[in-house]
C-alpha cells in the first residue's frame, strides 16, 4: 500500500485555492448590487434633472403672469390718475381715452389702456360719470424681445362731480371786517376775526365773527354788540376760496382741462369787449375766463358803456375803471366773475359799475371819494386777501353787495374726490 505525505507549503496553497473558489461568488453578488445602485442613483438623477428642466419654465412663466397682471393693474391706476388730471395733451372738453404702450417701469414691459366714457358704450349711458377701463399688461423677454406673458383687467368706474362752493354770505372776509359807512350789504355777513360795523353802513341779515362785534356809536366811538340777537361773536371759522389766479387760468371741471382767454392790451374798451362777447368758448374755457397777465387793466367808457361776458382773472396788478360811464360784468353762472390779485379802483366821477357773480378779491375796494360813484355786485363778495380797506368816501359813493343764486360756483382749486371702483373683470 503507497503512502502519500504533503509538505507543508503544498498544504498552504491547497487551502487559499480553496478559500479564492469560495470568495468568487460574494464579488459577483456585490458587483450586481454596486450596478443596481448606479442603474437606480442614474435613474433618480435622470428624473431629477428631467423635472427640473420643467420647473424653472414654468416658474418663469408664473412669474412673468404675476407680473403682467401688476402691469395692467398699473395701467388701471395711471387711467384713474388721468381722469381725475388730465394731461397736457388731452384735447379741451375731452377725456383721457387711454395710451397704447404706457411704460409703468424702467422695464421693456408694458400696458395698453382704452377708456370709454359711458355714453360711447353698447347700448350708451346717460350718466357721464361712468367709465370704462380696459388695461393689458404685457411683460417681456428684456434680451430677446419676445412677449411672455399677457394679462387683461376690465374696470367700471365713477368719477365723482366737482365740488362746489357754498357761500351763505353776501360778504365773507378771511379776516377782520370793516363794514364802513356807504356799503349796503343785503344779506349775511361773516369774518374769520374781529367785525366793526360802521356808522352809515347798512346790512340786512345777521352778522357773525370768530372773534367780537362791535358797532360803532358816533365818531371813534363803539360798542360791543355780540348781545344783539343778530350778532354772533365766537364762532367756528369758515373755510373760503384762495382766490388762486393760477387755478382759473388753467382749471380742471369734471375730468376735462381747460384755459382761459388771454387777453393781450391794458385797456379794454366796449368794441374790446363786444369781440370777445362774440367768441363761442362752450368747448375750450366753459367757464369764460378772460386773463391779463401784464399788471393793470383798465377799462374805458370812451363809447358810453362797457359790458363783457365773462370773468376777468387779474393777476399782477389792479382792475380800474376809468372813465365816467356805465359797466357791467357778466359772469358764467357756476364761475366767478372777477378774481383779482391786488385792488379794484374807480377813478372817474359818475362811474357806475355792476357785477353780476362772485367776486375773489385780495386788494382793496376803492372809490376814492368820487362823486357819484358806484359797485354793485351781485353774489357774494369775498375778501380773501388779510386786509380789507373799502373807502368810498364822502361824495355819495356807494358800494351795494348782494347775496344771489351765484353765490354757488364750482370748486377749481381743490383737488378731485377719489374715483369709485364699481367692477374688477381680470382675464
Amino acid at each position: 500500500m503507497k503512502t502519500f505525505s504533503i509538505k507543508s507549503n503544498e498544504a498552504v496553497m491547497f487551502r487559499h485555492d480553496v478559500g479564492r473558489s469560495r470568495a468568487a461568488p460574494r464579488r459577483a453578488y456585490i458587483l450586481l448590487v454596486v450596478l443596481g445602485l448606479a442603474v437606480v442613483v442614474t435613474g433618480m438623477g435622470l428624473t431629477f434633472l428631467e423635472s427640473y428642466s420643467m420647473v424653472i419654465p414654468d416658474a418663469k412663466n408664473r412669474a412673468a403672469a404675476a407680473r403682467a397682471n401688476y402691469v395692467a393693474e398699473s395701467g388701471v391706476d395711471i387711467a384713474k390718475r388721468f381722469l381725475m388730471y388730465p394731461p397736457q395733451g388731452v384735447p379741451q372738453n375731452s377725456y383721457y381715452t387711454g395710451d397704447s404702450a404706457l411704460a409703468v417701469d424702467a422695464s421693456s414691459d408694458y400696458a395698453s389702456v382704452t377708456v370709454a366714457r359711458s355714453d360711447t358704450w353698447s347700448p350708451p349711458q346717460t350718466d357721464l360719470n361712468l367709465y370704462r377701463i380696459t388695461s393689458v399688461g404685457v411683460v417681456r423677454d428684456a434680451s430677446k424681445g419676445e412677449v411672455l406673458a399677457k394679462r387683461s383687467l376690465v374696470t367700471e368706474v365713477v368719477v365723482s362731480p366737482q365740488r362746489k362752493w357754498q357761500i351763505p354770505y353776501a360778504l365773507l372776509d378771511r379776516d377782520a371786517l370793516n363794514v364802513i359807512s356807504g356799503v349796503s350789504v343785503t344779506g349775511d355777513i361773516h369774518a374769520n376775526g374781529n367785525v366793526d360795523l360802521h356808522y352809515g353802513s347798512y346790512y340786512s341779515g345777521s352778522v357773525s365773527s370768530t372773534g367780537s362785534i362791535r358797532s360803532e356809536l358816533v365818531l371813534n366811538i363803539f360798542t360791543n354788540s355780540c348781545l344783539n340777537a343778530k350778532h354772533f361773536c365766537n364762532t367756528a371759522a369758515f373755510i373760503i376760496p384762495t382766490g388762486q389766479a393760477s387755478k382759473y387760468e388753467n382749471y380742471v371741471l369734471n375730468g376735462r382741462y381747460y384755459s382761459a382767454y388771454v387777453y393781450g392790451s391794458s385797456t379794454m374798451n366796449q368794441p374790446n369787449a363786444a369781440a370777445i362777447n362774440s367768441m363761442d368758448m362752450s368747448s375750450t374755457n366753459p367757464g369764460r375766463f378772460i386773463t391779463y397777465k401784464g399788471g393793470s387793466l383798465r377799462l374805458r367808457a370812451n363809447s358810453g358803456s362797457v359790458a363783457l361776458n365773462g370773468s376777468l382773472i387779474i393777476p399782477n396788478g389792479d382792475l380800474e375803471f376809468f372813465d365816467a360811464g356805465t359797466y357791467v360784468i357778466n359772469g358764467v353762472e357756476g364761475f366767478p366773475a372777477l378774481i383779482l390779485s391786488q385792488n379794484l379802483k374807480l377813478s372817474s366821477d359818475n362811474v357806475s359799475v355792476v357785477v353780476n357773480g362772485p367776486v375773489l378779491c385780495v386788494g382793496d375796494l376803492d372809490l376814492d371819494s368820487r362823486r357819484n360813484a358806484s359797485l354793485e355786485i351781485n353774489g357774494p363778495l369775498i375778501k380773501t386777501g388779510s386786509f380789507i380797506n373799502i373807502r368810498t368816501g364822502s361824495n355819495s359813493g356807494r358800494i351795494d353787495i348782494k347775496q344771489s343764486v351765484n353765490s354757488t360756483f364750482w370748486d377749481l382749486e381743490s383737488d378731485p374726490l377719489p374715483i369709485t371702483v364699481l367692477s374688477w373683470k381680470e382675464q
